[in-house]
Parts: structure tokens; C-alpha cells; sequence
């Protein structure tokens, strides 16, 4: 799948450009061909691409046709990470962040680079081939919250963004249904963080409130 934006001055990345997405590679994800994740085109090009053949996430920039600076972070294996890239033009550098976490900078090899709301648009998952109607280096992983910014984004900002997805529930409650009474319906649920905290619920068709331990209910907030 492709997703085509539209030109738009918000579109215009010659000042600095913060790409943020969680992404989960196949199992299958060393062999096949280089997908692209984001690509912008004009007289100097933008890319965010998957490199099977070294499992990397990689970002560049090129200018007058060739590659002009480049940034990359390994995966390694096929759980959700998250991923930002950032080109800061005031700073003359370039980086990649894999979890919150700096795993490459570069400075810049040119400061000219090219990027404004007059050019080709922005893909998402694929890129076209010049002159042609084929899509040809298909993004085959896994996005979600995928995030452009017009500016690069500070260290704070990208934590903030990385944390917010990092947990998973690991168990979730099945429905007890007890025909006769006495009876006692257990509800049981596992979180991937060992410090969350639990607030159990009932929906009696009206909306869901909050349960406290009283009368038939117990361990309402473990």
C-alpha cells in the first residue's frame, strides 16, 4: 500500500524535518527489496527506508543526485520498535533514534538541501518509479502512528513519543458466567509493566464506571 500527500506548504522541510513511527519488520525481513517508509523527491530527495539485506532503518538526504548524508539503526528481531529521524538545518546534523535512544548522527555534506511544498509530493510506503507508473520498493513491515513535524524535535519530545506505546497486556479477561448462585466469577488480566496499576470496570449498558471493592466485588484496582 501507498499513501500519496498532497502539496501543501506545511509540506516544506528545507528548515529542519522530524519523522516519528513505530514499525515491526516480518519474520521474513532479509531477504526481499529496500521498502521505502517515507519518500520526498525534487531537485534533492528525503528517505526513510527498511534495508532488508542488513535489517536497518535507514535515513538520507541527496543532493545533485547522490547520497549526501546518511543515518541508520539496526532492528534486530520482529517486535514493535520506535523509530525518529531527525535533519536539524540550524545545527547541520542529521540522527536516527531507535526506542528514545541516539543510535546515529551525521553532519551534514551539504546545507542546501531542497525540500519545498512546490515539488513532488510526499509517499508513504512505496515510491514511483521516474517516468513510469510502477511502484517499485514496497515498505512489506508493519507502521503505526506515523508523525511528520516541519522542525526537528527535541530530546524530550522524542522520549515522550517513544513511551507511548511501549507496554502490552499480556492477558486478557475472559468472560465467567455462574448460572447459579452462590457463585464467584474470577477476572484476570497481565500487563507487560510490573508497576502498572489496575482499576477494574462494569458496563450495565449506560456507559462504564469505575468498580471499588464492596458488597459482591473485591480486588477491584489489582
Amino acid at each position: 500500500d501507498v499513501v500519496t500527500l498532497g502539496s501543501s506548504s506545511m509540506f516544506d522541510l528545507s528548515q529542519g524535518v522530524s519523522i516519528s513511527f513505530f514499525t515491526k519488520e516480518p519474520s521474513n525481513s532479509s531477504t526481499g527489496n529496500v521498502g521505502q517508509i517515507f519518500w520526498k523527491a525534487n531537485d534533492d530527495q528525503m528517505s526513510v527506508n527498511y534495508k532488508p539485506a542488513t535489517d536497518e532503518i535507514q535515513f538520507w538526504i541527496k543532493h545533485s543526485q547522490s547520497i549526501t548524508t546518511s543515518v541508520t539503526t539496526s532492528i534486530g528481531d520482529t517486535n514493535w520498535h520506535h523509530i525518529t529521524c531527525i535533519l536539524d538545518m540550524s545545527a547541520n546534523v542529521m540522527k536516527i533514534y531507535k526506542n528514545g535512544n541516539l543510535s546515529d548522527s551525521a553532519s551534514l555534506n551539504s546545507t542546501t538541501f531542497n525540500s519545498d511544498a512546490a515539488h513532488p509530493n510526499i509517499n508513504l510506503g512505496n515510491v514511483q518509479q521516474p517516468g513510469t507508473s510502477n511502484w517499485i520498493e514496497t515498505y512489506e513491515g508493519y507502521l503505526d502512528d506515523l508523525g511528520v513535524w516541519n522542525k526537528p524535535l527535541t530530546e524530550g519530545e522524542i522520549t515522550s513519543i517513544s513511551r507511548k506505546c511501549n507496554d502490552s497486556t499480556l492477558l486478557h479477561p475472559v468472560s465467567n458466567t455462574f448460572q447459579t448462585i452462590p457463585g464467584t466469577a474470577r477476572f484476570t488480566t497481565a500487563h507487560s509493566d510490573t508497576s502498572a496499576t489496575y482499576q477494574w470496570q462494569q458496563n450495565t449498558g449506560t456507559g462504564w464506571t469505575n468498580l471499588r471493592d464492596f458488597g459482591i466485588y473485591s480486588g477491584t484496582t489489582t
